[in-house]
């Protein structure tokens, strides 16, 4: 894919693989499409309030040695909290709020929430290039997991260890 190859393991079908990916938004794209992903993503999300970008962002890193820390993790969400904010949670509010109100019957209304959806979607890119190039000079750091940057992500959150995703506690049991 991209020039800045590397690796990520990843739980798919129960096995652990190995993924290249190039840029933030590819290996978003990737891991989305994988089975489960997208719905645990969308429940912590919804459920507890994370960032799913900022998750995804944790665990590209990782690919490529970034240790994420607590300090990294305030100035990401710092450097796109702006853009978040006024754009990227106004078109999803937007968004539900219009599938909410009229359903999903009428094909008009579905087309103007695709537009919405697709807007949604360009805003979240920029997100993931601003993280991007936030961490650019990051240096990698010996013994740099998934697994560790995730529970750094989810403590922070505020997610409670029971109720990490499976996907995650494959990904430790990975790292031991």
């Amino acid at each position: 894919m991209g020039a800045h190859s590397s690796s990520l393991y990843a739980l798919y079908d129960e096995e652990i693989l190995v993924f290249d990916t190039g840029s933030l938004w590819d290996f978003s794209l990737i891991q989305y499409a994988k089975p489960g992903v997208a719905d645990a993503c969308l429940t912590l999300q919804d459920k507890y309030g994370a960032d799913v970008n900022l998750l995804l962002w944790s665990l590209w890193m990782a690919q490529r040695g970034i240790l994420l820390d607590q300090a990294r993790l305030d100035l990401a969400r710092k450097h796109i909290q702006p853009w978040h904010a006024q754009t990227v949670l106004p078109l999803r509010q937007l968004r539900r709020a219009l599938k909410a109100q009229y359903g999903t019957a009428d094909k008009r209304i579905e087309a103007v929430r695709a537009k919405i959806k697709a807007a949604e979607l360009a805003a979240e890119q920029q997100v993931q290039y601003s993280l991007e190039q936030l961490c650019n000079t990051w240096p990698p750091a010996n013994g740099t997991t998934p697994a560790t940057n995730l529970a750094i992500y989810f403590e922070d959150v505020g997610i409670a260890e029971k109720d990490w995703p499976e996907w995650y506690r494959q990904l430790a049991l990975q790292d031991e």
